[in-house]
């Protein structure tokens, strides 16, 4: 008969199996019919001469080969486990219950026995020299250990712990006498003619006997039962020499093993096969796989889950085969690899597949060995045929880089499988360049700009975020691929003379980990110079008189509490400011006036060209245009707040947003500087300056955007000129450059102060305004101090009649030539309607939201 298996690849050859006939016994717990046998996947992979084979009760497989002086510890499915090298011509192996290895050396005539772990325990009785040659080995329920002594024809018998406790069999040939014993089992199922269980020794020996054929006395071959204690029970009739096969007679019987059913296993050299009996002398077939062959089959060993294995030296492997209702658990794969960053994202979870390839249903469990390892589901059952995954994790809290190794083991039955699990830790591949930045300035100005560069330690660019932990600490972009450059920007706004800390945390996107940058702010008080000069008059008070004009403060009845944020005139007799909640306010030459805007949102800058036509632009991308001195909002198509505004000619504008961008009088983007942009002005289309973070300066010709050579690393607030060979840019700690059409310069201003503001009527006749109230004037040949002290100043206009600057507070201040001219301002105006119920709202709900805020030009904190 021929069977062929399902379900497994390598099992589809055609196993030979032989009958030797079907009958029942009386008896129970006797086979009556031949092992249904599957043959399974043999292990080759690092099997080389095999000799002897033996199963532990965790499935492992532990080949003994005696020409390379070494036994192979492999797992069910034939992945090499470990090697033991120590013993020399290895021909048995055996393992008992707690793991121990008994292996017997051919050269030394010993039996050792090794830990679980491959460490030398002892030696069976004297040690070298106890046996002839130990040719098998097996171990009892009880922990003895039988060994078959072939040359002394005598299976010896040890305790636990090596003491030698008692001989069985004599020599000779009769019936419990034996002649060179090859090999023994422990029928541990066997039972007795009353059915109760009693427990057999079979043993293998080579009884002599006369071969007509050779004319010779030769070493043929019997199988013996033995009681446990020794005593001589019955011999096989059938397991006898000859050449009739087909009769189970055996030619080089060499090893013998027995199932649960009480069947017994022998392996023939010659024949190349395995013959099967039961226990009461009937033969019942042979096994063979026609795919891998059995070539010498040796070594025999049978676990408990029903799986053969048959030692094939000349086969170079060692077959298996299924027996009955097998049980099988194979697991892939059998090394798992993780790698992650430190502080970083776990690495994804990865999936071990357990596939039941026996006959019967598989309940396995799950662990590992270490804390690093996580199994979200431990357990679980299997029917046959199928597979399940097993999802494993690694986490790399607590772990420094390294490379760390770990296993999962799988268990189940009679079987164990180990995944080797490799988890390599690394450090974060994105660096950044600097681990602290540090900033001082002086009271309400802006530190200069600084610069993190992110780094990738590997080749491939990395996606990173970043975010500062307080709001008076800003990045020039959140997000970017390393390597890159962030500039990172202080603002003083809203914070007083002292030293402050916040910290801005990269984190990479790619691998996970964070990166911290500390960062320290030093604000120190503002010690204006001391000028002998008037301080600003205070709104309704009698005026001053300084640098030949009159100088008198108005503020506005409602705008208390709102700062001006812009200022432009076309004249005496027509000036525009603009502020916080959209106030607008126009001065026709006489009075002040509220002028409705159209929006609540802060309007930061104002430019027109005369007769009611202007430009307003301010926070979150608002525009509005004035034509016929009615306001209306223009699209802007974008939500940055829009800095500064200015135009060449009404078809000509320009305006800086609040990233650097550059916008025309579409508000399309026509350049994006790079850097942070505080005002713009031009002489003319083709004759354009923006000036901005840390002294930067650009100019445009109308087409492409240059930066001009850094004279100062101050943030420039605000620039003017009465030409584009006459140009002067004002900034932080009291900085002034001038561009005289070929070089630009620094200018000693006499303060160090914030200037916010720059305006004038001739290259000899120009103001500046800023912080504390300050005014400067230059001639043409110096700046000189005209007032200082008051509330800040944030910008500036002036004509040859009139000069109007605005500040916080509301505060508008006038200047003009001659005698005090009062009848022309009329501080008296009542803010109705819209515009007075936003500044209702705007003194209710005003949020920090703008301190948060990079510094903003014409804002009262940076203007």
């Amino acid at each position: 008969m021929k069977k062929k298996n399902v379900g497994t690849t390598a099992l589809s050859s055609l196993l030979a199996i032989t009958l030797a006939g079907l009958f029942t016994l009386a008896g129970t717990g006797f086979a009556a019919t031949m092992a249904t046998v599957d043959p399974l996947p043999s292990l080759d992979g690092d099997v080389a001469k095999p000799t002897a084979v033996a199963v532990d009760g965790a499935g492992r497989v532990y080949v003994a080969e005696s020409l390379n002086n070494r036994v192979l510890i492999l797992s069910q499915s034939g992945a090499l486990l470990a090697k033991l090298t120590g013993p020399s011509k290895p021909i048995s192996v055996a393992v008992d219950a707690a793991g121990r290895i008994y292996v017997g050396s051919a050269l030394l005539g010993n039996v050792t026995v090794f830990d679980n772990n491959r460490n030398e325990l002892f030696k069976l009785g004297g040690g070298d020299q106890e046996f002839g040659e130990p040719t098998d080995i097996d171990i009892d329920v009880d922990g003895l250990v039988y060994v078959t002594d072939k040359t002394n024809d005598t299976i010896r018998v040890y305790d636990g712990s090596g003491g030698f406790l008692r001989s069985i069999g004599s020599p000779g040939n009769g019936n419990g006498q034996l002649h060179q014993p090859i090999s023994l089992a422990i029928d541990a199922n066997a039972l007795d003619a009353s059915g109760q269980p009693a427990p057999e020794l079979i043993v293998l020996d080579q009884q002599q006997l006369w071969d007509s054929y050779a004319r010779t006395m030769i070493d043929g071959v019997r199988i013996q039962f033995f009681a446990m204690d020794g005593t001589f029970l019955r011999v096989q009739t059938k397991a006898i020499f000859g050449y009739d096969y087909n009769a189970g007679q055996l030619v080089k019987a060499q090893q013998v093993t027995v199932d649960n059913a009480s069947r017994i296993y022998v392996t023939d050299t010659r024949l190349n096969r395995i013959l099967v009996y039961n226990n009461t002398d009937t033969y019942l077939g042979f096994i063979d796989n026609e795919a891998a062959p059995l070539r010498t089959p040796m070594g025999l060993s049978l676990s408990a889950t029903g799986r053969l294995y048959a030692a094939s030296l000349q086969g170079g492997r060692v077959n298996v085969f299924g027996i009955d209702n097998y049980t099988a658990m194979d697991i892939l794969p059998t090394a798992l690899n993780f790698t992650a960053t430190v502080n970083g994202y776990l690495p994804p979870p990865q999936e071990a597949t357990i596939s039941n390839s026996g006959k019967t249903e598989v309940a396995w469990s799950v662990q590992s060995d270490t804390p690093w390892l996580n199994l979200p589901a431990t357990e679980g059952t299997l029917e046959a045929a199928m597979s399940g995954a097993v999802t494993v994790g690694a986490q790399q809290d607590g772990l420094e880089p390294g490379t760390y190794q770990g296993s999962i083991t799988v268990s189940a039955p009679g079987m164990q499988e180990e995944v080797a699990v490799t988890l390599t830790v690394k450090d974060n591949p994105l660096l950044v360049d600097m681990a602290s930045l540090s900033f001082t300035a002086i009271e309400g100005a802006t530190p200069d700009v600084q610069l993190l560069n992110t780094i990738t330690a590997e080749g491939d660019p990395l996606s990173w975020t970043a975010s500062a932990d307080q709001p008076w600490l800003t990045l020039s972009k959140t997000t970017g691929s390393a390597p890159d450059s962030v500039k990172v920007y202080a603002s003083t706004a809203s914070l007083t003379p002292d030293a402050y800390t916040a910290t801005i945390t990269f984190t990479n996107q790619t691998n996970g980990g964070t990166i911290p940058v500390e960062v320290a702010l030093t604000i120190e008080p503002n010690t204006p110079v001391v000028a002998e000069v008037p301080a600003l008059p205070q709104p309704g008070q009698a005026g001053v008189k300084a640098g030949g004009k009159n100088w008198r403060v108005t503020q506005p009845v409602g705008l208390a509490g709102t700062a001006l944020n812009g200022v432009w005139g076309a004249g005496p007799n027509e000036v525009l400011a603009v502020g916080d909640a959209g106030a607008i306010v126009g001065f026709d030459g006489k009075d002040w006036t509220e002028v409705p805007s159209a929006t609540t949102a802060s309007l930061l800058s104002i430019w027109g060209s005369g007769d009611g036509n202007a430009f307003a632009v301010g926070d979150d991308g608002t525009v509005l245009h004035s034509e016929n001195k009615v306001w209306s909002p223009v699209a802007s198509g974008t939500t940055e707040s829009l800095l500064d505004v200015w135009g060449a000619e009404t078809s000509d504008i320009l305006a800086v947003g609040f990233t650097g961008t550059i916008y025309d009088d579409t508000f399309s983007k026509t350049h994006d500087s790079g850097r942070l942009l505080r005002s713009i002005w031009a002489a003319s289309p083709t004759a354009v300056f923006a000036v901005g973070e840390s002294g930067a300066i650009l100019s445009s010709d109308g087409g492409s955007w240059t930066p001009a050579p850094s004279v100062t690393t101050h943030w420039l607030n605000a620039i003017w000129g009465s030409s584009a060979t006459d140009v002067f840019a004002v900034g932080e700690n009291g900085s002034i450059v001038h561009f005289d059409g070929e070089t630009y310069r620094k200018m000693d201003s006499g303060v160090n102060v914030a200037l916010r503001g720059v305006f004038g009527n001739s290259p000899n006749d120009v103001y500046a305004v800023g912080d504390d109230g300050t005014v400067l004037h230059y001639d043409g040949t110096a700046w000189r101090i005209i007032l200082a002290g008051g509330i800040n100043l944030l910008d500036i206009w002036t004509s040859p009649q009139l000069i109007v600057a605005v500040g916080e507070n509301g505060t508008i201040l006038t200047g003009q030539a001659g005698a005090f001219p009062w009848y022309i301002i009329n501080q008296n105006i009542a803010l109705v309607g819209e515009r007075q119920k936003a500044q209702q709202d705007k003194e209710a709900m005003k949020t920090t939201e703008k301190d948060q805020a990079l510094p903003a030009l014409n804002t009262p904190e940076t203007r």
